[in-house]
């Protein structure tokens, strides 16, 4: 188990040479197991379900992290096998559905987009199907990734606002370990897919929303372990957590191997019940409801909100490319994005001289720094 998690730790962070190194090491322990437990004179004769299901999830590690070190595909697929294989029989359709993911990326790394695109969607039906809403986002964001290298714009958009709503699905507390897993892209990357869609198409309004939503995800994120606002409408806030225990419960449940097809996986109508008690929540008390369940103003609320003359300066995620600075600037009468052109590091570095400065009695000092800050915010614009 160490050995296999240390694996799958190096491989999401992109250290396949590792991942390769600690699964194969795994793999031989998963081999000694086997030979104890299924020998004729002292063995058990059996192999417990866990270290079955443990030892499918190493090998879809250790097929896919030899593939990308190799860039071969086939250099992993007698582990691709097995993994599907053993995860088929027992109809354990999260363990599938990660498989297929595995495979997907591998695909997508080699260039094999059409292959890639067909495993990716797969993945994402297994996972809708099964009310799998923390791997939905990975499946739907690795497919839109796919749809981009294609050059499909309009259906990259489509996977990746598909990805946006999982993520939704899967806030706050919620969000068991395996969601936090990132076999595809994290949860900000999606987020910034979807801005640069937005700014193609200069719909500030959709910017707006969905740099809104991401921030409300995050609050709630942030919120989610903290008790807040005792007493405040203790009777529902109690039914609502509640209600979180159940659904990750369940969530835990279809994500187990099991042997009953009959399990019912009804995740989505916990959650659903779950968006009810939010809602009534709302009615009464709307702050403390903002911390249990994304909600978010649109960018027409916000202009009707501000007077002649004043500005919302909102600043947005930095480029992935050019890391420069930039702000959708708000009035009551519309909305512009501002490009500054200069980096974070460029702000950061002037605004600690201006810190320092201020420390110390030369104002001559603190105005030319205070100017430059200015010009690289383009505040004289």
């Amino acid at each position: 188990r160490a050995y296999s998690g240390l694996a799958t730790v190096y491989f999401l962070q992109g250290d396949y040479a590792a991942a390769w190194r600690w699964s194969e090491a795994a793999e031989g322990f998963f081999n000694d197991l086997y030979y104890v437990f299924t020998h004729p004179l002292y063995g058990k004769n059996r192999i417990m379900l866990e270290v079955a299901d443990g030892r499918a999830f190493n090998l879809g590690i250790l097929g896919t992290s030899r593939s990308l070190v190799r860039k071969d595909l086939s250099a992993g697929a007698t582990e691709f096998e097995e993994t599907i294989k053993f995860f088929r029989a027992q109809g354990h359709r999260k363990g599938e559905a990660v498989a297929l993911l595995l495979r997907a990326k591998v695909l997508f790394e080699l260039g094999k987009m059409e292959e890639a695109e067909r495993m990716a969607a797969e993945a994402t039906q297994i996972a809708a199907a099964a009310g799998l809403g923390d791997l939905l986002w990975q499946t739907a964001s690795i497919e839109g990734e796919v749809r981009l290298a294609r050059g499909q714009w309009r259906e990259a958009e489509v996977a990746f606002r598909r990805a946006q709503d999982a993520v939704e699905f899967a806030i706050g507390n919620l969000a068991s370990g395996s969601s936090k897993l990132r076999f595809s892209i994290g949860k900000e990357k999606v987020t910034h897919r979807l801005i640069e869609f937005d700014l193609e198409r200069r719909d500030y309004a959709a910017l707006f929303r969905d740099m809104e939503r991401a921030r409300a995800r995050a609050f709630v994120d942030m919120l989610a372990a903290v008790p807040v606002a005792r007493g405040r409408q203790a009777q529902r806030v109690s039914a609502i957590r509640d209600l979180d225990r159940k659904i990750l419960h369940q969530r835990l449940m279809n994500s187990a191997v099991s042997r009953d097809p009959k399990t019912p996986v009804n995740e989505a109508e916990l959650f659903a019940l779950r968006t009810e008690r939010v809602a009534e929540l709302r009615r009464h008390d709307p702050e403390l409801a903002d911390t249990l369940a994304i909600a978010h103003v649109e960018l027409p609320q916000v202009q009707a909100r501000l007077s002649s003359g004043e500005v919302l300066a909102y600043t947005l995620p930095p480029d992935d490319h050019a890391g420069t600075l930039r702000f959708l600037l708000i009035t009551r009468e519309g909305a512009k994005l501002l490009d500054t052109g200069a980096t974070h590091k460029t702000i950061s570095e002037l605004t600690a001289k201006l810190a320092n400065a201020t420390k110390s009695a030369n104002a001559k000092e603190q105005e030319a720094i205070a100017r430059a800050l200015g010009r690289s915010l383009k505040i004289e614009e």
